[in-house]
C-alpha cells in the first residue's frame, strides 16, 4: 500500500515526453512529502545521457574551433571604416564563427562574425558572387543615414576576403582546398546569448512575461515592415523582412538592469552562405515575409510558455503541446494569450496581415493574472502567492481504486488554493463608468493655460473631435462649459465659493490645496528645458556639449541673466537668450521651481522674452542656425513632444541625478544621439518620473471640487471620465502625460 504513491508518479512522469519530463518533475519536488520518493524514481527517470547528447547553447558551444577557424584569432581586417583586431572565438551561430574584436583606432569592442566559402563547396565564380552578394546586402540604413532606436542589431559593416593583413591560413583542416573568407562587424549586443541559451538554463516563462517579450519582438517587427531603408548596394527598398527569426537569432540584452531582446542574423545576408545564389534572395516586406515572421514570432512564443527549444514541429502537434502544458498548472494559465499565440502560427481565427496589428492586439489583450515587474525566466520570480496542487493529469487515466488513494493523498496532504490576487483594472471606456449626473455644470480653468490648450485641439480620438465632443458623444445628457480664470488662486476661490462646480488645474503650489477642497489627478505635465537640435550642426550643438543635462541652479543662474555664455555653465563657447512660453501654468510653476525666491515682476528677470510656445520654440532654433546664439526654453511638455527642433535636457536637482523625462521603447532615456524626428512610437514620456516627482519640473493634472455630499458629485465624476482607458488616451493625444504606464506604451 506505501509503494502506491510511488508507482503513481513513475507512472505519470514516464508518459511524459522526455522535454518535458524534467520540468514536471521539478514541481512536484516543491512538496516536501513527495522529495525523498522522488529522490529514489531520480535515477531509473533521468539516467546520465551521454556526452556528446547534452543539449548544446546556441553560442556557448564547448567543441574546439576547426584549425580554419583557429586561424582567425589575432588577425587584422582592414575595413572602411577602420582597422579591426581580432581577439578571441566565442562560438558558431547560423552559418558563422563569432569573435571578439576592436576597432583600433577607436578602442571600441566589437563582435566579428566570419562566414567560409569553401572550394569544396563553392567554384571560383560562385565565390565570387558570393562575396559581391554579402558586399551588396549585409547592412541597411535609413535614407537620411540617421541612427533608429529599434531593437535590431545592425551590421557596423561587411568585409570580404583581401582586409586580411595578418598572415591566415587559407586551407581546409585536410588541405585539399583554399577557403575564402566574409566579416560582418557588430557592436557588443552580438555575442549576447540568444533566447534558446535562455530557456535551456532557465526553463519556461510565465506567461505575462511571454507577452512583455513578444510585445517587444512585434513591435521590432512592426517597424522593420514599415521603414524605409537603402542596402549598401545603394538600392532603395520600402520595408524589410527578417526572414531567419528563430530563438537563436532573438538576443537576450541586459540594458542597465533591464532586459531587452534584440533580432540579428538577417536571412538577407546570413543565406548568401547556405548555397550559390542562383535565385535573388528577397527581403522586401512582401505579405509572405511578414507572415513568416509572424509565424516565427508565434513559435517562439510557443517556446517561451513551454520551454520546449525544438519548435519546428508542425501547428498541430504545437497546439495539442501548448493545450497539454497548460493543463498541468506549470504555467499562468492565460487563455488570451495561448488564442494569441495559435492566431499567430495561423492555427485559429483570421491571420494578422500585419506585425503592427499583431502589436497593437497582443498590447490590448485582457490581463487576468498579477504582471511580474521584470521580466525573466519563471525560475527567478516569485509569482503570486499561492499554494499548488498537484497536477490533473497526475490523476487522469488511473484506475478507481488508485484515483481514490490518490485523492485521498491530495486531500490529507495538499492544503487547498488560496485565490489568487488580481489587480484591479481600470475602466475601459467613457461610456462605462456610471451614475454620472446629468444636467448643465460649469468648470473653472485657467485663462490660457494647459488645460484650455486641451479644450482648443481638435483632432483627439478621431479628426476634428475635441475633448468636450468626446465626452458628449457618450454621455449625451451631460453639459459642461469652461470659463477661464485670470489665475489658479481665482479658480480655486470660485470653487470654495460655489460659482463653478469644479476646476482642472496644475496643482504647483508646495503648501496644497485649501482644507475645504479635495482632487483627483487625471494626468501630469511639467516644464521641459529646451535647447536647439539641429540636425545639421548636431555634432557641436549643446545637447551633446552639455551631456544632454542641466542642473536647476545653473538653470536659475542662466536665466537671472549673471553669465555670459554657456562656457560657464560646462558648456561651449555660445552667447545665450532665454525665452519662456507665455503660458500662465508654465509662468507659475517656473516662479516655483526655478526662480525662487525672485519673480518674474523682479528687474532680474527682465532679460526674460515670453512667447507663444510654437513662436518659442522656432526661434529658438533661428537663433541658433542664423545668429550662433544657444538659445535656451522653457515651455510645457504637453505642447513639445513630437518635434525635433529643439531637445528636452534631463534636468538635475541638488539632491538627485538628473532625471530626462522622455525614454525610448526600448526602456532607456533619451539622449543627444536620438533621432526625435522619428515618430514611429520610438519614445514616449517616462511615467514613473512623473508619479514619483523624481522629475523636479513636473506637476499633476487634477480636478479640484468639494467634498460636500449636499452638491452632486460632478468633479469626481468628470475625473473619474478621464481616469478610464480611453480618457486616458484622450490626454495623450492631447500631449499629457498618463498616469499608467501601459497608456504611455
Amino acid at each position: 500500500m506505501k509503494n502506491v504513491p510511488k508507482i503513481l508518479i513513475k507512472t505519470y512522469l514516464r508518459r511524459q515526453p522526455i522535454h518535458l519530463r524534467l520540468s514536471r518533475f521539478n514541481f512536484l519536488t516543491r512538496y516536501s512529502w513527495l522529495k525523498n520518493l522522488l529522490e529514489d524514481l531520480k535515477p531509473e527517470l533521468f539516467p546520465e545521457p551521454a556526452e556528446d547528447t547534452a543539449p548544446k547553447e546556441s553560442l556557448a558551444t564547448t567543441t574546439e574551433p576547426s584549425d580554419t577557424t583557429q586561424s582567425l584569432i589575432q588577425a587584422k581586417l582592414q575595413g572602411k571604416q577602420g582597422l579591426y583586431q581580432v581577439i578571441s572565438w566565442l562560438g558558431k551561430r547560423g552559418n558563422g564563427h563569432l569573435f571578439t574584436g576592436i576597432q583600433l583606432s577607436s578602442k571600441q569592442p566589437v563582435v566579428i562574425k566570419e562566414y567560409l566559402l569553401p572550394a569544396n563547396r563553392f567554384n571560383p565564380e560562385e565565390t565570387r558572387q558570393q562575396q559581391q552578394a554579402f558586399a551588396n546586402l549585409a547592412g541597411f540604413r535609413h535614407p537620411d543615414d540617421r541612427v533608429r532606436d529599434i531593437r535590431v542589431v545592425r551590421p557596423l559593416e561587411a568585409i570580404v576576403d583581401q582586409g586580411v593583413d595578418q598572415g591566415i591560413d587559407d586551407k581546409l583542416t585536410d588541405g585539399s582546398a583554399a577557403v575564402k573568407r566574409c566579416y560582418l562587424i557588430t557592436d557588443y549586443r552580438d555575442a549576447c546569448p540568444s533566447l534558446r541559451a535562455q530557456i535551456l538554463e532557465k526553463g519556461a516563462f510565465s506567461a505575462p512575461q511571454v507577452r512583455a517579450l513578444l510585445a517587444q519582438i512585434l513591435q521590432t517587427l512592426s517597424i522593420l515592415h514599415q521603414q524605409k531603408i537603402i542596402l549598401p548596394s545603394g538600392q532603395f527598398q520600402a520595408g524589410l523582412g527578417h526572414g531567419n527569426l528563430r530563438l537563436d537569432t532573438v538576443l537576450w540584452v541586459e540594458e542597465n538592469g533591464h532586459p531587452f531582446v534584440y533580432l540579428s542574423d538577417f536571412a538577407l545576408w546570413e543565406r548568401i552562405f547556405e548555397a550559390p545564389t542562383r535565385v535573388r534572395i528577397t527581403s522586401e516586406a512582401t505579405p509572405e515575409n511578414v507572415a513568416q515572421d509572424l509565424e516565427a514570432a508565434g513559435r517562439i512564443g510557443y517556446s517561451l510558455l513551454t520551454g520546449r527549444v525544438d519548435n519546428t514541429a508542425d501547428i498541430a502537434e504545437l497546439e495539442t503541446e501548448l493545450t497539454s502544458f497548460a493543463s498541468t498548472g506549470t504555467v499562468w494559465h492565460d487563455a488570451f494569450l495561448e488564442s494569441f499565440l495559435r492566431r499567430l502560427l495561423r492555427a485559429d481565427g483570421a491571420p494578422f496581415e500585419t506585425a503592427e496589428a499583431a502589436w497593437q492586439t497582443l498590447l490590448a489583450l485582457p490581463v487576468l493574472t498579477k504582471t511580474v515587474s521584470q521580466i525573466g525566466p519563471t525560475a527567478e520570480v516569485q509569482a503570486p502567492q499561492r499554494r499548488r496542487a498537484l497536477p490533473r493529469s497526475v490523476l487522469v487515466g488511473l484506475g478507481v481504486s488508485a484515483l481514490a488513494i490518490a485523492a485521498g493523498l491530495v486531500w490529507f496532504w495538499i492544503p487547498k488554493r488560496q485565490a489568487e490576487a488580481v489587480e484591479d483594472a481600470p475602466v475601459c471606456c467613457l461610456q462605462e463608468v456610471g451614475a454620472v449626473p446629468t444636467g448643465r455644470f460649469v468648470y473653472a480653468t485657467v485663462e490660457d493655460g494647459t488645460w484650455q490648450s486641451v479644450l482648443r485641439q481638435q483632432n483627439l480620438g478621431k479628426r476634428g473631435q475635441s475633448l468636450d465632443a468626446a465626452l458628449l458623444k457618450t454621455q449625451p445628457d451631460l453639459n459642461l462649459s469652461s470659463i477661464p480664470a485670470a489665475s489658479q488662486a481665482e479658480a480655486i476661490s470660485w470653487v470654495q465659493s460655489g460659482k463653478v462646480d469644479f476646476a482642472v488645474l496644475p496643482l504647483l503650489s508646495p503648501d496644497g490645496l485649501p482644507t475645504d477642497l479635495s482632487s483627483q489627478t487625471i494626468a501630469y505635465d511639467g516644464l521641459a528645458v529646451v535647447v536647439p537640435f539641429s540636425y545639421a550642426e548636431r555634432a557641436r550643438g549643446l545637447p551633446r556639449a552639455l551631456g544632454g543635462e542641466l542642473s536647476l541652479a545653473d538653470l536659475q543662474t542662466l536665466y537671472l541673466g549673471t553669465v555670459e555664455s554657456w562656457r560657464e555653465v560646462g558648456g561651449p563657447w555660445l552667447p545665450i537668450d532665454v525665452y519662456l512660453a507665455d503660458n500662465p501654468d508654465v509662468a507659475a510653476a517656473f516662479e516655483q521651481r526655478v526662480l525662487y525666491p525672485v519673480t518674474l515682476d523682479s528687474p532680474a528677470a527682465e532679460n526674460i522674452e515670453q512667447l507663444p510656445t510654437l513662436e518659442m520654440l522656432r526661434t529658438v532654433i533661428r537663433d541658433f542656425e542664423s545668429r550662433q546664439i544657444g538659445s535656451l526654453g522653457l515651455a510645457p511638455l504637453s505642447q513639445i513632444f513630437g518635434q525635433c527642433s529643439v531637445y528636452p535636457l534631463a534636468v538635475k536637482s541638488s539632491t538627485q541625478r538628473a532625471i530626462q523625462p522622455w525614454r525610448l521603447v526600448t526602456g532607456e532615456a533619451i539622449s543627444p544621439t536620438t533621432d526625435l524626428c522619428d515618430r514611429k512610437g520610438l519614445y514616449h514620456p517616462d511615467v514613473s518620473v512623473f508619479q514619483n516627482g523624481d522629475y523636479p519640473l513636473a506637476y499633476p493634472i487634477a480636478v479640484v471640487y468639494p467634498p460636500d455630499n449636499s452638491r452632486l458629485p460632478i468633479g469626481q465624476k468628470f475625473a473619474e471620465l478621464l481616469q478610464t482607458s480611453e480618457g486616458q488616451r484622450l490626454l495623450i493625444e492631447a500631449g499629457l502625460v498618463p498616469l499608467r504606464e501601459e497608456n504611455a506604451r
